[in-house]
């Protein structure tokens, strides 16, 4: 029997999971993947530091091992002014795939979400991820027809100096 185990990733968790975010970062084909040392200071940052933390993570480990991550984090306003839940990231590692760990990953992520009284989880994926979607179809997720946007790079920095009035958002 497959034996799958759902937690809270914690600081101490940093360098087990480093190999799963530089995978991760290949799966998506980044043209400049990052160094071991520059993801550590990215996660450190964004999960753990209370200054700048901005997600939570849950880990999935099969027999000792980490075998795949869900990265979220609250959303406001959901329906009728609720709070849901935006699940930003679900990678599992190669050599897990297929044996229920994004199943019991979006699961756990579920109980989380009714616990904390959260009306929704939302989340995207790539049209072409044929294996996610076929998984997010058989549990019952809706797809929604949104269409997603995306300012970075030189387009985001050329937006931001479009400001002609003032703006004190940080």
């Amino acid at each position: 029997m497959t034996v799958i185990r759902i937690r809270s990733l914690g600081p101490s968790d940093t360098e087990t999971i480093l190999p799963l975010f530089k995978e991760m970062e290949e799966f998506y084909e980044t043209s400049d993947v990052l160094s071991i040392e520059e993801i550590r200071r990215r996660v450190q940052r964004a999960l753990f530091d209370p200054q700048s933390r901005i997600c939570q993570a849950l880990v999935a480990e099969y027999n000792g091992t980490v075998a795949g991550i869900a990265l979220f984090t609250p959303i406001f306003p959901a329906s009728h002014l609720s709070t849901g839940m935006l699940l930003k990231d679900l990678f599992v590692c190669r050599d897990c795939r297929r044996i229920g760990v994004a199943t019991q990953l979006l699961a756990c992520l579920a109980q989380l979400a009714v616990e904390r009284g959260y009306s929704r989880i939302d989340w995207t994926t790539e049209a072409e991820n044929t294996a996610a979607r076929a998984t997010y179809d058989k549990i019952g997720a809706s797809l929604i027809g949104k269409v997603n946007y995306r300012l970075e790079g030189q387009r985001l920095r050329g937006m931001a100096a479009r400001i002609t009035h003032e703006c004190k958002a940080g």
